[in-house]
């Protein structure tokens, strides 16, 4: 069980990162930064409350980073990415509203 919950871990904080890097790049590319501060917002929230709250996921999960703060600041990425999901799931159902 360990292995599986550390394969999502792992596949979502990389997805969080590729997505926060293209926001980056394209909101500069469009001159459209609505979106990037969104994200940038909710991720620095999240790294925020991780590292006052002493949140670790991934030694929990037995993955220690050198150094140790790094763990905190994925464990942020991590959740960060909670809010982004939950804010594509509220836009759809808007559409689907307005429909």
């Amino acid at each position: 069980m360990n292995s599986i919950a550390l394969s999502l871990v792992i596949a979502v904080t990389v997805e969080g990162i590729m997505e926060y890097l293209k926001t980056l790049v394209l909101a500069f590319q469009n001159k459209k930064y609505k979106k990037l501060v969104y994200y940038t917002s909710s991720l620095l929230l999240s790294i925020l409350l991780c590292f006052l709250g002493k949140i670790d996921l991934f030694s929990t999960l037995t993955i220690k980073f050198s150094p140790a703060w790094l763990g905190v600041l994925l464990t942020g990425t991590f959740a960060s990415r909670g809010t982004n999901y939950m804010g594509a799931f509220t836009s759809q159902l808007e559409t689907v509203r307005d429909e």
